[in-house]
């Protein structure tokens, strides 16, 4: 934009920083620049309206709620320019009780806007109210797509064989027809989903010995509660046949069935060719495509003028800020170059109800790749890479596993759980420790998920 460095924001330029150096700025110093009368600096400007809009429901004086607005070069690692700048608005601590909590913001652009006159500010999407819009379909297709075939930076992923099938599974069949429970053949193999989810609140539907028959005729949708909808709706989406959820694919009321499948549970999402997981439904009803369950934060979108450098015309560019939101504890935060990163002092845990679960746990463990519908948005998790739904490009996938698939061992081609078994170190360090951790609606289920692993 030009060669003056301001000395308060330093242009957004890393390279007047240490890579270990963090860039403060100052809110008042800010405000004061903003109101210089001589030529005042436009990234100044720019950083004041935007932090200024973006935080106007919380406060109305930015400067007194937080001192400084902070970015860690090494936080974006080598990915600078790649995906959304973020960066931190710190409380200010002498409001003692009354300190606001940390905020983190993002600031991008779109794939379809100009670049961002600063070149440390890239690319990221809005995220839709929707879970299942157009470009959260496509984006999922995507994912799965180069997943499955082993693309891109999908290293320690590959093709899996199609896999023999549960004893029974939902068949979602198409918008014009009623989902069914369907008694699968022998030996019969296709690709199926599997659902993760907490089932707490009302008791949700559930195959029994007296309503089975009914279950294998049909399912309707308006019988079902929320969560099982949108995952049909998920399944559907991604053009699979078949979904597995646990309360109706075994039956509940049937000890020795359910000891037989809860045993086979491991296979289930060894074997699913995706592991939706309801994150933002804290039950069955609650569902996990909309609101309330997903609320995205809001963006605003920031009016720049900037010299271009050459004939002396200005340049209208557009950069999108928002309160960055983020996933379950588990996933990274967004931090992708710190691979162990956690939460600084402050800082509200993002970790979902569904991530308490024990089930869940080897759940997440044994799934070759795994959909998290949270609150925020949606993400994906695989035995290579994590991505998300808010800067979809694979230059961000920095991390190489995801903190909970890095306990096994992928040497093997996916397709059994032999291939996946956690090393057996690593699982008593960290999986047994984290696991008694984690909470079971029936207690004594403990050890059968245990059992599920293998361990």
């Amino acid at each position: 934009m030009s060669s003056y460095i301001c000395r308060i924001c330093g242009n957004l330029s890393f390279a007047v920083k240490s890579p270990n150096e963090t860039i403060r700025m100052v809110l008042e110093d800010l405000l004061a620049e903003t109101g210089t009368k001589d030529t005042p600096c436009r990234t100044c400007r720019f950083l004041w309206q935007a932090i200024s809009e973006i935080t106007e429901g919380d406060t109305v004086h930015p400067e007194i709620t937080y001192t400084s607005f902070d970015i860690s070069p090494a936080e974006h690692g080598d990915r600078i320019g790649k995906g959304p700048l973020h960066g931190h608005l710190v409380p200010n601590p002498a409001l003692g009780a009354k300190a606001a909590t940390p905020v983190d913001l993002q600031f991008y652009t779109l794939p379809t806007d100009p670049p961002s006159p600063w070149t440390t500010i890239g690319r990221g999407y809005h995220i839709t109210p929707n879970g299942l819009s157009d470009s959260c379909v496509s984006l999922l297709r995507s994912w799965l797509a180069l997943c499955t075939t082993s693309q891109g930076k999908h290293t320690r992923c590959s093709t899996p064989p199609t896999p023999s099938l549960p004893t029974r599974l939902v068949h979602v069949g198409t918008a014009t027809e009623h989902p069914r429970l369907y008694l699968t053949k022998p030996h019969e193999k296709s690709r199926f989903a599997a659902l993760s989810h907490c089932w707490g609140g009302a008791s949700p539907v559930r195959t029994l010995n007296r309503n089975i028959e009914d279950h294998f005729m049909a399912l309707p949708l308006s019988s079902l509660p929320q969560t099982f909808a949108d995952a049909i709706a998920v399944t559907r989406a991604m053009g699979l046949e078949f979904l597995w959820i646990d309360s109706l694919c075994i039956i509940q009321d049937d000890l020795q069935d359910w000891e037989r499948e809860a045993a086979r549970m491991a296979h289930v999402y060894a074997n699913a060719w995706v592991t939706i997981s309801a994150d933002a439904a804290t039950d069955a009803d609650k569902g996990f495509l909309g609101p309330p369950s997903r609320m995205v934060p809001a963006y605003k979108s920031i009016p720049v003028t900037a010299p271009d450098g050459g004939d002396g015309h200005a340049l209208e560019r557009t950069v999108h800020v928002r309160k960055r939101g983020f996933l379950a504890e588990e996933l990274p935060f967004h931090y992708w170059s710190v691979p162990t990163a956690g939460l600084r002092s402050g800082q509200v845990s993002g970790r979902s109800k569904l991530a308490t679960r024990g089930w869940v746990f080897q759940e997440r463990i044994l799934s070759p790749r795994t959909v998290h519908f949270s609150q925020h948005e949606m993400a994906w998790e695989c035995r290579s890479v994590c991505d998300c739904e808010c800067s979809a490009t694979s230059a961000r996938t920095l991390r190489t596993t995801s903190v909970v698939k890095h306990f096994l061992d992928h040497s093997g081609d996916g397709g059994t759980t032999d291939s996946i078994v956690p090393k057996r170190a690593t699982w008593r360090r960290d999986i047994v420790p984290a696991y008694t951790r984690l909470e079971l609606t029936v207690p004594t289920d403990r050890l059968a998920a245990l059992a599920s692993l293998k361990l």
